[in-house]
């Protein structure tokens, strides 16, 4: 073929940077041969999650190609190897020191022996002759020896006086009883001794599990001398389990509050209540589109939360833009992946389990342990101590099942069904939670098409897209080279041409169709060519709305990876063909870099963290049901739902949850394609390559329109509180460290009892240097 490239005189190179122990980090670039000879050469960007270390896994890989860049002693993991270090307890280490200092004192003494003794044999050399040393032919002062002959005999004297090195060795071996070798050998029976103390220790048994306490190491001996203890909260103190609970969407809350195990009298919750009974239940979501042709009925009437409510109701299943776009975000601004449940056995009947029990011995003593399988023919005997726990469990788990939430019943807008929390739990091990069950055939339990589970990096993304997919009908499907399949319940409103051609063109802005969705504005039909076209689509949606789900392919153009610099991650996506193929940029982070005016459209109007809660409730407005015709009522719309998030963001924190942030920016082609060629450069480059891509992150994640906030749960452990109380009882001071909202870290504190109603609370803001010292 004319213009194809010839093999002969093309390689491809592999670019890496310098050998290193970071395990964490990786830069390089493959550079191909062009296709064409008029073509450059492509490069591709290589970054840590394509380099594999030694001992790494695939998964759900049939095939790979690979080439070894680092090898030998410049692998990071064996730049990284180091000798173990020796734990020392206390008494060890005095121990060590006590014997160092008796040999110093040893080893000072033998010296200064040595020379004394060296000094006097030299000295006085004439008059040791009963030492045994003396000149030649000196005669034996008081006896004299006659031989045969009758000459007199000689004793056999030295001649020469002992060297300075006998003098040491001599002393070494009379003083050898300074060094205390029976110390080791006491310690270590005094030590043997505590460990059975301890596990004798009635104070220290657990009646629940009989389980005394059991001391594997021999560093009992520090138990008492631990003054402070640092510890993270994620996973350490929480059970890293996510629950999607409450979420934000155009000024409204959508899900139940969370109710405290422990009573607690913050002053805040108590200012709070009255905002906290005024929620809509999940799945009042997925209802928030206003009926046009109802309110365009009742426009001469007053719009009253009834109208509103009766008008909503007509149009169930027709979302609000920011509606849509938040459950878009939820389901595409990740890095979840689909991979094929590993567990198996889901897919065997009991038939064929009791087939293999009887075929092997072995098997029917292990027992089945696929937590799938549901038969009970068979149950592995078990210890005492595994008895007791597993039948805390089972009570635990019941005691569970019939826990409701208190405040359900006085939800205004709700749909009548009880709220159940069902655990999800896939493959990984990562444990998400929904609010409902899984009510769709072919959905695995945690959301994911049936056979596959969600593996997500994190747990907050896994209970994000677990949500998404089980409560409002956005499932993930797959994610592979040409971007992330969506299975949606909900018709879009980007499959509207009018709509979609004016938001690529710029003449339509997502503030605009934001407020026109959820508040529509009233005023002349024939002369807002919007508000035409969405009557139009509501209608025929209506007609078909019961047609069925749709499948949805999202192009993933660029990813912008979460950093403690941005405190955020994006992903540039572009719609499918029947959604309009429009560029956009679907972020989420925390409010804290949201919410700021240089990066989301109406920052300008967010009240300030400093201004207190008083302040804040008194810039609080109630979100108009309609507004004129004009510019002015979208800004003032926006202004009053930027301003109700704010304040339940900090509902959300005061209850523990964790809060993102979402939103979304509507981009231009030329935009698009001119900020891909940076991310490209900056992607590909082998030097300080994060900070380019951060920089060009944050050139794009600005200008957002914000869609609205998430809040999640994750529990404490088991026993939390009560074992930090006996730690402050023994005087032991714990320092928590933490990356949530302000609100959110004291509420836990307060519930783990970090804090105490009796501590005063110092709260250190972030600042300049003279606002921190004061």
């Amino acid at each position: 073929q004319m213009g194809q490239v010839s093999d002969d005189g093309y390689v491809s190179t592999l670019t890496t940077e310098v050998p290193n122990a970071s395990v964490n980090t990786f830069s390089g670039k493959i550079t191909l041969p062009p296709s064409r000879l008029d073509e450059a050469s492509i490069d591709i960007p290589l970054d840590a999650e394509n380099i594999l270390l030694r001992g790494a896994m695939l998964r759900n890989t049939e095939w790979v190609l690979g080439v070894a860049c680092f090898t030998g002693e410049d692998t990071k993991l064996a730049r990284n190897s180091i000798k173990t270090p020796s734990k020392f307890s206390k008494l060890d280490e005095l121990m060590n020191r006590t014997v160092i200092l008796i040999l110093l004192i040893m080893i000072i003494c033998v010296l200064g022996l040595s020379v004394f003794g060296f000094a006097v044999h030299n000295e006085r050399f004439d008059d040791i002759w009963y030492l045994g040393f003396a000149e030649e032919n000196t005669p034996w002062p008081y006896l004299k020896i006659i031989g045969d002959d009758g000459q007199e005999i000689y004793p056999n004297y030295r001649r020469d006086p002992p060297g300075f090195h006998q003098f040491v060795f001599t002393f070494i071996t009379l003083l050898n009883n300074f060094v205390p070798l029976s110390l080791y050998v006491t310690v270590e029976f005094v030590t043997l001794f505590m460990m059975f103390m301890l596990g004798w220790d009635r104070e220290m048994y657990h009646a629940e599990t009989d389980t005394p306490a059991v001391a594997r190491s021999t560093t009992i001996t520090d138990l008492g001398q631990v003054k402070y203890i640092f510890s993270d909260k994620t996973g350490t103190l929480t059970q890293n389990v996510m629950r999607f609970k409450r979420c934000s969407v155009d000024g409204s809350i959508f899900g139940a509050p969370v109710v405290k195990e422990g009573s607690s009298d913050n002053d805040d919750d108590m200012n709070n209540e009255s905002m906290r009974t005024k929620y809509h239940s999940l799945q009042q979501l997925l209802v928030g589109s206003i009926n046009l042709k109802r309110v365009e009925k009742d426009d001469r009437a007053e719009n009253t939360d009834d109208n509103i409510v009766t008008a909503a109701s007509g149009s169930e299943k027709i979302l609000t833009f920011n509606a849509e776009m938040f459950l878009r975000v939820m389901s595409i601004c990740h890095t979840v992946v689909v991979e094929k449940e590993i567990d198996a056995s889901n897919l065997n009947n009991k038939s064929n389990d009791e087939k293999a029990e009887k075929t092997s011995l072995f098997k029917s003593r292990r027992g089945n342990r696929s937590r799938n399988n549901t038969s009970d023919d068979f149950e592995a005997p078990r210890s005492p101590l595994g008895a007791i726990i597993e039948a805390n469990s089972v009570i635990s788990a019941e005691n569970e099942s019939l826990r409701t939430p208190g405040m359900d019943m006085s939800v205004d807008m709700s749909i009548d069904r009880p709220l159940t929390s069902h655990s999800l739990v896939n493959s990984t091990g990562n444990v998400f939670f929904s609010e409902t069950p899984p009510a769709k055939v072919g959905k695995s339990a945690d959301g994911s098409p049936a056979g596959f589970a969600y593996q997500a990096e994190s747990p907050d993304e896994g209970a994000l897209v677990s949500a998404a997919s089980l409560d409002f009908g956005f499932q993930l499907i797959s994610r592979d080279s040409d971007g992330v399949k969506l299975s949606c319940d909900s018709p879009s409103l980007l499959s509207i041409n009018a709509i979609s051609d004016r938001l690529k063109k710029g003449t339509l802005t997502a503030r605009e169709l934001a407020a026109e969705t959820a508040c529509p504005r009233l005023g002349d039909t024939n002369t807002n060519p919007l508000r035409n076209a969405l009557k139009s689509w509501c209608q025929d949606t209506e007609k078909s709305i019961a047609s069925g789900t749709s499948d949805e392919v999202w192009s993933i153009l660029a990813v912008n990876k979460f950093d403690s610099t941005r405190k955020r991650m994006s992903v540039l996506v572009r719609s499918p063909p029947e959604l309009g193929s429009i560029p956009m940029l679907l972020i989420k982070g925390a409010d804290s870099s949201m919410l700021d005016p240089d990066i989301c459209v109406g920052g300008d109007y967010i009240a300030s963290g400093s201004l207190g809660d008083d302040r804040m409730k008194d810039m609080i407005q109630t979100i108009p049901n309609s507004f004129e015709e004009s510019l002015e009522g979208c800004a003032e719309w926006e202004k009053s739902v930027l301003l109700n998030m704010q304040s339940q963001l900090g509902i959300f924190a005061s209850e523990g949850l964790r809060t993102l942030v979402l939103g979304v920016r509507i981009l231009s082609e030329h935009e698009c394609d001119d900020w891909l060629s940076k991310f490209s450069k900056a992607a590909t480059a082998i030097e300080n390559r994060d900070v380019k891509l951060t920089a060009v992150a944050m050139e794009i994640e600005t200008k957002i329109h914000i869609v609205g906030s998430t809040a999640i749960e994750d529990k404490l452990q088991d026993g939390v509180p009560q074992t930090i109380e006996n730690i402050a009882k023994a005087g032991i001071k714990l320092w928590v460290l933490t990356g949530d909202k302000r609100e959110t870290a004291i509420e836990i504190g307060y519930s783990t009892k970090v804090l105490n109603p009796d501590m005063h609370l110092t709260d250190v803001a972030d600042g300049s240097p003279a606002r921190v010292k004061a």
